[in-house]
């Protein structure tokens, strides 16, 4: 097994997330489940089956542990997964600039241009702002829907695997646990409307950028104990999102009494 095949296993991580993604658009479009609770019930479903079917491998496969995945740091080609998707960095003089970097802006600019420039990108930002009037123009709804979690699940295949390169092995129970809030905290800080219709993906570039500092700032303090770390991120997260929210609407009192204190004066 330590001649695993990669292209093989990448296909793999690419067709699961394209699956399962593909089940919460279904669902999500043609079912008009909420898509907050529809993902938040798969996410448990997907993490306990795959946490079952893991446990199912033999230890000899899995490693030191029934519930962790660990084959892929067996495999003849990891280290060179690990050196272009994992660890690896470019080095420019004294500057290193990790590998993962390149993937992650070719991503964002690939994703950028189609929200910016082509028929499919201006119908998300249709259907985000108003459904109805969307349908009305002519634009399919429920595809748009279900097209749009079927791309999310097979993003999620890439990033599953640039993750398993990186760390070498797959914990169901533990692995991407609380990155949903980190998704959240991203696309909130840069600039996309909870209520949708709004947004860009280079504002979600550097909001993701952002979060992540945040994250290192509030981790690097010694003073806060890992216990309390979270409580900091959900504030952070808070505060952002209630911004968002109530910015506007302060910033319309605030225009309405001047102008009623010109008019007094």
């Amino acid at each position: 097994m330590s001649g695993g095949n990669v292209f093989i296993m990448f296909l793999a991580a690419l067709g699961s997330g394209l699956i399962c993604g593909l089940i919460n658009g279904l669902f999500i479009g043609l079912a008009k489940m909420p898509p907050f609770i529809m993902t938040l019930g798969t996410m448990l479903i997907y993490r306990s089956l795959t946490l079952s079917f893991v446990r199912t491998i033999p230890p000899a496969y899995t490693g030191s542990s029934s519930s962790q995945f660990s084959l892929l740091s067996e495999m003849a080609s990891y280290d060179f997964l690990r050196m272009k998707f994992g660890t690896g960095s470019l080095r420019l003089g004294s500057f290193k600039l990790p590998y993962i970097t390149f993937l992650f802006v070719a991503v964002a600019i690939l994703f950028i241009f189609i929200m910016a420039k082509t028929k499919y990108g201006k119908s998300l930002y249709a259907v985000g702002s108003n459904e109805k009037t969307a349908h009305l123009t002519g634009i399919n709804v429920q595809w748009v829907k279900v097209s749009v979690f079927a791309v999310t699940g097979l993003l999620v295949g890439v990033a599953s695997f640039v993750q398993a390169c990186k760390i070498g092995n797959v914990t169901p129970a533990s692995s991407g646990a609380s990155y949903e809030m980190y998704a959240i905290a991203a696309v909130v800080l840069g600039g996309v409307n909870m209520a949708g219709g709004r947004g860009k993906i280079l504002g979600v570039f550097f909001g993701a950028l952002s979060y992540t500092t945040i994250n290192f700032i509030i981790v690097s303090i010694p003073q806060l104990s890992t216990d309390i770390q979270d409580t900091f991120q959900g504030i952070v997260l808070i505060l952002v999102i209630f911004i968002q929210t109530s910015g506007p609407v302060i910033k319309d009192k605030v225009v309405e009494i001047r102008n009623r204190m010109r008019k007094g004066a």
